[in-house]
């Protein structure tokens, strides 16, 4: 899996199977959409998209598992890619969504306001991924050191045992 940034306020997960364009406000070519912040996506940015995810529900595509929580401005999405369990929120999702949310191998946090880093940890992530205008100060947050990448890529087998943070940009 290949999770890659596409602007300050957008990323792009890849599996081997297919791949999601998160909020993309410039060209990307992926198999489907999930709004996260954004409302109103130019789809036509985005090249071989089949499907808009936009809110709540159950979807699938290509192998990609998606199931979104919460209302927006506060959605929680689970996703599972090459059979890693990746939970794709805002500080505001995680924090609404509270105990709900069950633990993930991978948390991607749009951070677009402070991050609470208990709502983070409380999924017992192996790798934190953060992005947006607060995500330097979100890695401060957790107690580490700013790991500033374009892209993390890694696979099942290759999760770290110890928390890792990385800030795409």
């Amino acid at each position: 899996m290949e999770i890659s940034s596409l602007s300050q306020s957008s990323i792009k997960i890849k599996g081997k199977q297919a791949a999601i364009a998160i909020d993309p406000d410039n060209k990307t070519v992926a198999d489907f959409v999930i709004e996260l912040l954004s409302s109103g996506t130019k789809l036509s940015l985005v090249e071989g998209q089949r499907l808009l995810i936009s809110g709540p529900g159950e979807f699938e595509v290509g192998g990609i598992k998606v199931s979104g929580t919460g209302k927006q401005g506060a959605l929680v999405y689970t996703i599972r890619v090459d059979n890693v369990d990746v939970c794709l929120s805002t500080p505001e999702g995680l924090k609404a969504a509270g105990e709900k949310l069950k633990e993930a191998q991978i948390v991607i946090v749009n951070a677009n306001t402070s991050v609470d880093s208990s709502s983070i940890t409380s999924l017992a992530p192996s790798v934190v991924v953060l992005y947006g205008e607060h995500a330097v100060e979100g890695v401060k947050a957790l107690g580490k050191e700013p790991n500033k990448v374009s892209k993390y890529v890694t696979t099942l087998e290759k999760l770290p045992t110890e928390l890792e943070v990385v800030v795409l940009g």
